[in-house]
């Protein structure tokens, strides 16, 4: 076999396994999620406490998923009293 019937051979094998990101297409799905979890935080600690572990999921959960800067957006939001989520009123 050539050079140029393997190469091509190569060329024409199925990708294998997960296909790396391409930045030109965002995964909107996310955004969703981002949003319930970071509003489910909010929620958990005006119920309970930032170290109750049920708070910990979610503020690991929209750390992992959410832009920074949605997060100081919704944050300053949270501190304007304008946040578009009903958040209950802290136990504090």
């Amino acid at each position: 076999m050539s050079e140029e019937d393997e190469s091509q051979s190569q060329e024409e094998e199925p990708l294998r396994g997960t296909i790396p990101i391409d930045p030109r297409f965002p995964n909107a799905n996310q955004t969703r999620y981002c949003y319930v979890m970071f509003a489910d935080y909010h929620r958990c600690i005006r119920l309970f406490n930032n170290e109750h572990p049920d708070c910990k999921y979610f503020e690991r959960a929209y750390k992992a998923v959410c832009p920074n800067f949605w997060i100081e957006k919704w944050e300053g939001q949270i501190s304007d009293g304008v946040f578009p989520y009903p958040l209950p009123k802290s136990k504090k």
